[in-house]
């Protein structure tokens, strides 16, 4: 059901539930099992805060029960709702507390599951080239453990990895490995997230009819199994593609449907797509919009630290200020989101690069080049939160 039913499984789930919420009765190891797969199916499907309540609960009762394997697998899942829903909350110390019990219990199942979780904690909200090497570990333990599903999803998560980093080929092999085994034995939702990113990477390519094909049926994947969250990563992607094109018009509405369904069900990625938003509107020269999305997500992902989305926000608001002839400050967030990317092994590429250099375009031709040039040096002696606080004023 976790796999390819996932609708369906957790109406299942909530049945069960149902009969075996009695106020009347005593809790038992079924209630804790029954809740913590509601919170398996909820990470897949996109968290609300009834999951992370029935990710709680759950541990609880396998604490109550002496049982260290529930209490692992619970305080995974529990840390994988707190990064969705918080973004990051307890989620490192849970995660990390997980891998060392699975490991103590000889579980190489669980202890490549919790690595992987924290590839994504490390990937969205720390630092992307520490995440490499947990998914590579996480890859070997499924191996050994013999789940080829989980395999799919490592080789995915592994692409994810390398293209953050900018390598786009060894990203495109990963990809093209993990679709293969997620057409075979699944999980439905890495075939439709492998779709997606390697559409994407047919469009930095400039494959244009390919991208939109790939893309095309991505979106009706994720129509017919019922995942929204797959809905919003198509149309994000999409909108990448169309802003690389030059065709931010085309764009915006995609960006806004995948905000308005990140807003519902997972907040932490809420702030990156409000950048999606910001840039876009400023390429339209809707620039109070933008300054007003920008804002919204700067002001978050100080509050829940995202590295990488900094450093869009970052160009976003470089694009504001050279619409707005301030080209001095365009310049100087524009060094320093070109500093924070070599520190983070994070390169432009595609919409954020064509919009990088439209800002450095706009900011040079306001400047002189002597003192455009001490501006991106400036901004280059800033840290990204430091930058995007001047962004802020």
């Amino acid at each position: 059901w976790w796999t390819t039913h996932t609708v369906e499984g957790r109406q299942r789930l909530l049945g069960v539930l149902a009969l075996a919420l009695d106020p009347e009765g005593p809790p038992s190891p079924q209630l804790a099992r029954a809740l913590q797969s509601l919170t398996l199916v909820d990470v897949l499907l996109g968290p609300r805060p009834a999951t992370l309540d029935a990710a709680r609960r759950s541990l609880e009762l396998f604490e109550g029960y002496g049982d260290r394997h529930g209490v692992a697998m619970s305080k995974l899942l529990c840390g994988q709702a707190e990064l969705q829903l918080l973004g990051g909350g307890d989620a490192a110390r849970l995660l990390e507390e997980a891998e060392a019990a699975f490991g103590e219990l000889g579980d190489r199942w669980g202890e490549a599951y919790a690595r992987s979780a924290r590839f994504a904690a490390e990937a969205f909200f720390g630092q992307p080239t520490r995440a490499y090497a947990l998914a590579e570990q996480a890859l070997v333990g499924f191996r050994a453990a013999g789940d080829r599903r989980a395999g799919a999803y490592l080789q995915f998560v592994l692409g994810m990895a390398a293209r953050f980093q900018g390598r786009l080929e060894e990203a495109g092999d990963r990809y093209q490995h993990a679709l293969a085994a997620a057409r075979e034995a699944g999980p439905t939702w890495v075939a439709c997230s492998t779709l997606i990113e390697l559409g994407s990477l047919a469009a930095l390519r400039g494959e244009d009819a390919r991208a939109d094909a790939m893309h095309q049926e991505a979106a009706a994947l994720a129509r017919r199994t019922g995942m929204r969250r797959g809905t919003a990563h198509v149309h994000n992607e999409m909108g990448l593609a169309a802003r690389a094109r030059g065709q931010p018009e085309r764009a915006l509405p995609l960006h806004q449907e995948a905000l308005a369904i990140h807003r519902a069900m997972v907040p932490s990625r809420v702030p990156r797509t409000l950048g999606q938003v910001g840039c876009t509107e400023a390429s339209l020269g809707q620039l109070d919009a933008a300054e007003a999305h920008l804002r919204e997500a700067a002001t978050l992902a100080l509050a829940t630290p995202q590295p990488p989305t900094v450093l869009l926000l970052l160009t976003g608001f470089a694009l504001v200020a050279a619409g707005r002839g301030d080209h001095s400050l365009a310049a100087r967030l524009l060094g320093a989101a070109a500093a924070g990317r070599e520190r983070l092994g994070v390169p432009a590429v595609g919409a954020e690069r064509v919009e990088a250099d439209l800002a450095g375009r706009m900011a040079s031709a306001g400047l002189a080049p002597d003192s455009f040039e001490a501006a991106l040096a400036e901004g280059r002696a800033l840290g990204p939160d430091e930058a995007l606080r001047v962004a802020l004023g």
